[in-house]
Formats: C-alpha cells, structure tokens, sequence
C-alpha cells in the first residue's frame, strides 16, 4: 500500500495516487470475481457431465441399409446427421439437433457432399443459413446436369 500522506502538495501526485489506489480495489475485486466464475464453471461442468444426453432415437427406415443396433452414434455423427436430413422426417432432425447440437449439426450439413435439393432447402432454413454456403450446392452448380426436356 501507498502512504497517502507522501507528496499530497502536487495536485497531479493526487491524481496518480488516486488512480493507483482505484487500480489495487479493482485487483482484488477482479480476483475474487475469478475465484467465483471458477465455482460456477466447476459447477456447470459438473451439471454438463452428470446430465448425460440419452441418444437419440430414429426411424429404422432412414438407416434401411446398415444394421441399426450397431450404429456408432459418436463415432458416425457425420453419417447419422447426413442421413437424418436426407430421409428423415420432423422428429428426425429434432432428436438429431438435441443430440448433436446446433454447432455440429451445422458443421456437418455445410460440409455434405450430396443432399437432395428439397433436403438441401429445409437444411438451410433449420440451421438459418442460405443455400450458397453449402457445399453439395456449389458442387451441383459446377456440375450441371442434363437439361430437362
């Protein structure tokens, strides 16, 4: 600590007095904030690990060609999520998102490389993003198809 007594006859060794004195008060309230956003983050870790997220349960039909028992939900997640929003319907993709998250969900769909267009549509209004961002869209523009007579 500073003496405050010590050189108050200069008004800019007030100021600097001041200002040191305010610094060392927001010192020790920031460490007592670190120490209570520790708490509360060991906390929510805890609730986040204790409350595990029960898999998601689907349609056997989406997964018509792989043995659905087997099915590695973690492992597979880009498979699972692709085929969810290819032949799934409305609780499909909501057990998906719940599971998975919104972040992953995106990432994966992004990435896809083959949805089908209407497939393709829904995916970017569930995760709000248009329909030039996702990758099977730039890949069936840069390799059109017949054109339909």
């Amino acid at each position: 600590m500073i003496n405050p007594g010590i050189g108050l006859q200069y008004p800019e060794t007030k100021m600097m007095l001041v200002k040191i004195l305010i610094i060392q008060r927001l010192e020790v309230s920031c460490q007592k904030n670190k120490q209570a956003i520790r708490r509360n983050i060991k906390i929510c870790t805890f609730i986040i690990m204790s409350d595990k997220i029960s898999k998601p349960v689907f349609d056997k039909r989406i997964f018509w060609d792989v043995n659905f028992d087997a099915l590695d939900y973690d492992g597979k997640a880009s498979f699972i999520i692709e085929r969810v929003f290819e032949r799934g319907d409305v609780e499909d993709i909501r057990q998906c998102r719940r599971y998975y998250g919104d972040e992953k969900v995106s990432e994966v769909l992004l990435n896809a490389k083959y949805l089908p267009e209407r497939r393709l549509h829904l995916a970017a209004a569930v995760i709000d993003k248009p329909v030039t961002e996702f990758r099977c869209y730039i890949l069936r523009q840069s390799n059109p198809g017949l054109f339909p007579y």
